[in-house]
């Protein structure tokens, strides 16, 4: 068991190591770090859990051990509200933030500043991608590619809050959703489009979610 510097655990929480704490890092009460994983006959007592720096887990949130990788991780500077789930061989990158009542699956990947709304549920195996953000109630049946917003299945219209707290511009912006509407007619070499045809290389040919921008 490692616990960083200035790490809060709050009444009732709960960490069974392996486990690393990241420094000022928070457990309010009745957080579950490292129970095994909810996948039956497949309970690794010795599998361990990452918490990075400066993450915030909130009441009665749990993150479960791995069953195949190293570890379930979630990164530094998350906020992982009131009942989240994370079950094994999760990655959450950094700075994502999760809703209250958000469930994901097992081996589930989330890239940073990710933002998933109340009571969305993620699918085993997807990857959402950075700066998504998934609406509330929202089931994620297939992978979402970066920087988009996606409501009842369906991406619906470029993350421009998000983005533009990342630092796109106006002008960034533009182009991302010029792309999500004619795919070949953006410049290959903007870093922007190129992290979206990144993440479709990456999971390639498994079927990400529908493009439907109304506005």
């Amino acid at each position: 068991m490692s616990i960083g510097e200035q790490v809060f655990v709050g009444d009732g929480a709960v960490i069974h190591g392996p486990a690393v704490i990241g420094d000022r890092s928070a457990l309010f009460p009745y957080a579950l770090v490292g129970q095994v994983a909810q996948f039956a006959n497949h309970h690794k007592y010795e599998a361990r859990v990452e918490i990075g720096s400066g993450t915030i887990l909130r009441e009665f949130v749990a993150v479960n051990k791995p069953v195949t990788a190293a570890a379930t991780k979630v990164g530094a500077g998350c906020y992982l509200m009131a009942r989240t789930q994370v079950d094994h061989d999760c990655v959450i990158e950094s700075f994502v933030k999760t809703a209250t009542g958000v469930t994901l699956g097992g081996s589930v990947h989330i890239e940073e500043h990710a933002y998933l709304g109340m009571n969305a549920v993620v699918h085993q195996g997807l990857r959402i991608g950075r700066a998504c953000m998934i609406g509330m109630n929202g089931a994620v049946t297939a992978h979402v590619p970066p920087f988009t917003t996606l409501v009842d299945r369906r991406i619906t219209r470029v993350n421009a809050i998000g983005l533009a707290r990342i630092g796109a511009t106006e002008a960034d912006i533009a182009r991302i959703d010029a792309y999500y509407r004619a795919g070949e007619m953006c410049d290959a070499d903007d870093p922007w489009i190129r992290a979206i045809r990144d993440f479709r290389a990456r999971v390639a040919p498994a079927a990400t979610a529908r493009v439907a921008l109304t506005s």
